[in-house]
């Protein structure tokens, strides 16, 4: 081979090694996302390169690119999948009764027991026992919605209560409330009693039972949740005998008649 071939081939391999390394050698970019994989959060996947908030989804995917805690918004209300209460409904977000109707659309948000009023009378469905009609919302007591109610008398009876302490905790105590029926019939009595302490209500029992004439029955109703500092003072009680009808029935001066209230 001639000289000049010789230092011909020489040269040529001198360049090919920076021939191939120019085109060849550079950073690593393994999923070809233009983000050299030292730089590139996700360098296995050619859709995500930064991750702002460090939860664990690239941006790119992220509906909240800097809030950690979120990164779905499945029905696009701008409330993240994990703090929102209904995440496939978009006019819904918070539920904060917990009553499974939204506040956006519960008329009680704050009342688990109530989310509508058909009405509008400011009572909810639930507890109204006149739904469309804003005028009433309950069946009058007082004549058990018949609207009248008949004239009566009550039996002749009396009464008398007392507190009594049978052990050392309040829960031992007991309230005795002796009724004698003084009337010529057997009549259903009923007896409700509470205590009063520091000027709040500390507890309240009630009882009925059947009682024949001319005799009498104690009631016994155990108490408890008050000191032991209450006395006698701080009893009350009240005894609601049944009645006879004595007369025609009348118009129901609570309801006027209409048997609502």
């Amino acid at each position: 081979m001639s000289g000049k071939r010789v230092y011909a081939v020489l040269l040529l391999l001198a360049f090919i090694p920076g021939i191939l390394l120019s085109g060849c050698i550079g950073p690593k970019d393994s999923d070809h996302d233009g983000h050299p994989d030292e730089e590139d959060r996700f360098p296995d996947d050619p859709n995500e390169w930064v991750d702002s908030d460090n939860d664990g989804v690239g941006d790119n995917s992220d509906a909240f690119p800097h809030n950690s805690e979120e990164w779905a918004d499945t029905d696009g209300d701008g409330h993240g999948d994990n703090s929102d209460d209904f995440p496939n409904d978009p006019k819904e977000w918070i539920d904060a009764d917990g009553d499974g109707v939204g506040d956006n659309s519960d008329a009680f948000p704050n009342d688990w027991e109530e989310w509508a009023d058909t009405d509008k009378d400011g009572h909810g469905d639930n507890s109204d026992a006149f739904p469309n009609d804003p005028n009433y919302h309950l069946v009058c007591p007082e004549c058990n919605g018949t609207g009248v109610i008949p004239e009566t008398v009550e039996f002749n009876h009396t009464a008398r209560g007392w507190l009594s302490d049978r052990g050392t905790i309040s829960s031992d105590w007991h309230v005795y409330i002796e009724v004698t029926n003084l009337d010529n019939e057997d009549g259903i009595f009923k007896v409700e009693a509470w205590v009063i302490e520091k000027g709040e209500e500390a507890w309240r029992g009630a009882d009925q039972h059947v009682i024949a004439p001319g005799q009498t029955y104690t009631f016994d109703l155990k108490a408890s949740g008050f000191s032991q500092s209450v006395n006698q003072g701080n009893l009350r009680y009240r005894v609601r005998p049944p009645a006879r009808e004595v007369g025609p029935a009348v118009t129901c001066p609570t309801c006027g008649g209409t048997g609502k209230i």
